[in-house]
């Protein structure tokens, strides 16, 4: 064929004999050639001359040729020919400048620079075994090999031919580029056009599985809610079926198209024809959806109750004008800021009706709580469901609230009227036998201690019969009578705790449970404040009226465990106190023995510390080798008339009554003194034990009455050790773990009395400066046998040594008990095993014949 580059072909000869060079420059000057072109038989190894010289091509070819000296110097030729955009066609490589033994290294490195440049060996016969050279090169290089000397006319018949076949092999490069180019164009174009037609088609298809769900739900909630549409509900459903003939329609327009897009992936003209068509028919389409949706929109801002729509993520998308009118918000404020439309109490309960939507569930009829825009709280029924697309995928969700106030009002009201007595709104008598019944089964769960200790949870009933009020109902009147109910049922409620129970069952009669006592005493302290508060007159209709009340009282357990004994023993004694004019009656006769106990110990309790009737006791603190480390101050009561009285009778007596602060300071700065007695004999490692009541940690100023007893006495801080109880400290545990940290820093100790048995936190507990944690006694006591017990002390134990406190085992009496504790790892003890509590001058006997450790 015939070449007419319009540049010259560039050649690269690589010789080192300048005469060489020469014929090159000669054969392949400037000067234009015409020859005949010898091809390369693909299926040869070397050139073969045509046998018809007549259809040899002519061609006319100029040549720029590059001329090295050095086979150094030719992959830097190669590479730099590239960069500029004009790389050579032909390379001829003379052996000599070639790394040995045939070039082939260096030939390869040019390949790998230029896959398209065409090489020429060029090798002096002899040089090397050209079939073998031959048969070691990859087929897929082009590199010629001729032997030395080459004539000109053969020089430029090679280089004719390589040259042409080269400038062919590019173009045809060019030509298959611009071809691939072309088809990547045009495949993009019809994939791009596909895509748009893709989701042209999926967008009608979204529209219309919302159109279909959202159809389907508002069917439904107009079916129960707007029984009053009916005309426009008919034609709603005229409607429907309109667009239901519309969706076949378009399903058959869209089965069209799906064929018409198989078919379509040659025929750009008739797709772009096609998806015009189609838009066509969407167009359409939306219009009869938002027609559709607008009558929709019609029916839901007619309806009565309160309309919600959500989205996915639960924000509110509409509201209906019912909705505003009874909550007060409107769409844009529920959209620019987080409205509070659900109370706290409701919260559990909307979060369990979303999900039940989203699992496609229905709600109907739930009772609950709404807030207005103002913050107050409707009673609301709801109702709703949520709505999905074809894939089952949920969109949204429709709620209705229907406003219960009224009937929820109604229905209180009559539950209320079942439940109180209609004059006095006490709770009547059918309330007072269920609390009957609700404080019996209470009663029934005690602990273990608790029935250990026969300290079971006891509670008060009080039967009240008014005195005198037949007569004065009689004689003033029925309307005088009712006003003077209400005045009584005010006053018993004001005389009990808010823990407490009042009630009325029937003309004079009402009924008072007690809860929580610690002592029959506070019943009879609450009976006398129930007489003396109606005793005060009452002034109606110009009458000052005087009444007064008898009171028969029954305390559970000791008279009796079932609701009809407790009250039949209450109104018996009742009755033998309005007979006898007591005022107020027991139903157990040593419970009256004891409430007078208690008033005459109250009155010798005041008297008992100025007529020096207390003394204190010391019981010994020893470690596992029976060694005294300290000694617990022990308060005993010489009366006059009853003898020695143990603190368990009168303790709680005067923490109730205020004696306890100064009896407990008096013991403090008592205790204090011997210890410094003994401290000065010598025994200086002991320390001294002091009970500190709840009333007396409360005391404000509790750390200064420490602080001066120890500057009295001059016992040194460290002696000294305070008792409290879990359930003093846990009262308030701010102020109590201050009082302890500023008498810590002065070196005073503190241990937690009776552990184990009251309330902590161990949260809070290792937070306060506690020395040692005192074991309670019950549960020592049954530690050989119980197996619950002994693993309660091994828990304490192990609690204790993890915060880095001491344990002291109280109630050890024997020596089994006090090995076994050894074992648990408690190595302080107290109990008559070791010593019971005892005078100070035993105490300082014992110290001989047991010394301090």
């Amino acid at each position: 064929m015939d070449i007419m580059p319009a540049d010259p072909v560039r050649i690269l000869i690589a010789d080192a004999e300048p005469a060489t060079l020469e014929i090159y420059q000669h054969a392949l000057s400037s000067e234009r050639y015409d020859t005949h072109v010898q091809f390369l038989n693909p299926d040869a190894d070397v050139l073969e001359e045509n046998d018809s010289q007549a259809d040899a091509s002519a061609a006319s070819l100029v040549y720029d040729l590059a001329l090295c000296h050095q086979g150094a110097e030719v992959l830097g030729m190669v590479e730099h020919a590239l960069e500029s955009g004009k790389p050579f066609a032909v390379a001829f490589l003379d052996s000599h400048i070639l790394p040995r033994p045939d070039g082939r290294c260096l030939a390869e490195r040019i390949r790998m620079l230029d896959a398209q440049i065409e090489l020429v060996l060029l090798a002096e016969h002899g040089a090397f075994d050209l079939k073998d050279h031959l048969a070691r090169i990859p087929p897929h290089h082009k590199l010629l090999t001729l032997q030395k000397p080459l004539h000109p006319q053969e020089l430029r018949q090679v280089a004719l031919a390589l040259s042409a076949r080269w400038q062919a092999d590019r173009e045809r490069r060019e030509v298959q580029d611009r071809l691939e180019q072309w088809l990547e164009e045009r495949t993009a174009e019809l994939i791009k056009v596909n895509d748009q037609l893709t989701q042209e088609i999926e967008e009608r298809k979204q529209a219309e599985d919302a159109l279909k769900t959202y159809r389907d739900h508002l069917e439904e909630v107009v079916e129960e809610r707007t029984q009053d549409l009916t005309a426009a509900n008919a034609q709603l459903q005229q409607e429907i079926t309109e667009r239901r003939r519309a969706e076949e329609e378009l399903k058959r327009h869209r089965d069209h198209l799906e064929d018409l897009i198989a078919e379509r992936t040659a025929k750009l003209t008739v797709a772009n024809d096609q998806l015009q068509r189609e838009l066509f028919v969407h167009k359409q389409m939306q219009e009869a959806l938002q027609k559709s949706e607008e009558r929709y929109r019609i029916v839901l801002d007619s309806a009565p109750d309160p309309v919600v729509v959500y989205d996915t993520e639960d924000n509110i998308t509409y509201l209906n004008p019912a909705f505003s009118r009874v909550f007060g918000w409107n769409l844009k404020e529920t959209q620019d800021e987080m409205i509070e439309f659900v109370p706290t109490e409701a919260l559990f309960e909307t979060w369990l009706s979303f999900q039940k939507i989203k699992r496609g569930e229905m709600i109907s009829g739930v009772e609950t709580r709404r807030l207005t825009k103002t913050g107050e709280r409707i009673n609301v029924s709801v109702s709703g469901a949520g709505f999905f697309d074809s894939q089952g995928e949920l969109q949204g969700s429709i709620l209705t609230f229907q406003d219960i106030s009224k009937r929820k009002q109604t229905e209180e009201e009559i539950t209320f009227l079942a439940y109180h007595d209609a004059l006095t709104g006490l709770p009547n008598r059918k309330s007072f036998y269920m609390r009957l019944e609700d404080e019996l089964l209470q009663s029934m769960t005690h602990s273990k201690k608790d029935r250990r200790q026969n300290s079971f949870r006891r509670w008060a009933l009080l039967f009240l019969d008014l005195d005198r009020f037949k007569y004065i109902n009689d004689t003033l009147g029925h309307d005088v009578g009712d006003e003077l109910l209400k005045v009584v049922a005010y006053r018993l409620q004001r005389c009990v705790r808010k823990s407490d129970y009042v009630f009325r069952l029937g003309g004079d009669e009402f009924t008072v449970i007690l809860n929580a006592l610690t002592m029959g005493t506070d019943i009879a302290k609450v009976a006398q404040k129930i007489r003396a508060e109606i005793a005060q007159p009452i002034h109606l209709q110009g009458f000052d009226l005087h009444i007064s009340t008898s009171i028969g009282i029954s305390v559970y357990p000791d008279d009796g465990d079932n609701v009809e004994t407790l009250v039949k023993n209450a109104d018996m004694a009742m009755y033998a106190a309005k007979e006898e004019h007591e005022g107020y009656r027991f139903f157990a006769e040593e419970m009256n023995h004891k409430a007078l106990e208690r008033m005459k110990m109250e009155s010798s309790l005041r008297t008992a510390l100025q007529n020096k009737q207390f003394t204190i006791y010391y019981q010994p603190l020893v470690d596992s080798r029976h060694h005294i480390v300290g000694m617990e101050a022990l308060l005993r009561w010489h009366h006059p008339e009853l003898g020695l009285i143990s603190p368990s009778k009168f303790i709680m007596l005067a923490e109730e009554t205020g004696a306890i602060i100064p009896i407990g300071k008096w013991v403090l700065s008592t205790a204090c003194q011997q210890a410094k007695t003994w401290y000065d004999q010598g025994h200086t490692e002991l320390y001294v034990a002091v009970n500190l009541s709840t009333r007396q940690f409360k005391e404000p100023d509790l750390v200064e009455i420490i602080e001066e007893v120890l500057e009295e006495t001059g016992l040194p801080p460290q002696c000294l050790q305070l008792e409290v109880t879990e359930s003093g400290i846990m009262d308030n545990p701010d102020h109590a773990k201050t009082k302890m940290q500023m008498l810590r820093t002065k070196g005073v100790r503190f241990s937690i009395d009776d552990f184990g048995t009251g309330y902590s936190s161990l949260s809070y507990l290792k937070r306060f400066p506690i020395d040692t944690l005192k074991i309670d006694q019950s549960f020592v006591v049954d530690s050989l046998t119980n197996t619950d017990d002994q693993e309660i002390i091994k828990t304490i134990i192990i609690m204790a040594r993890s915060l880095h406190m001491g344990t002291v085992a109280e109630g050890i009496e024997t020596r089994e008990q006090h090995e076994l504790l050894s074992q648990y790892g408690c190595h302080m003890m107290q109990g008559y095993y070791f010593g019971r509590p005892m005078p100070p001058e035993k105490f300082e006997t014992l110290l001989q014949e047991m010394p301090p450790s």
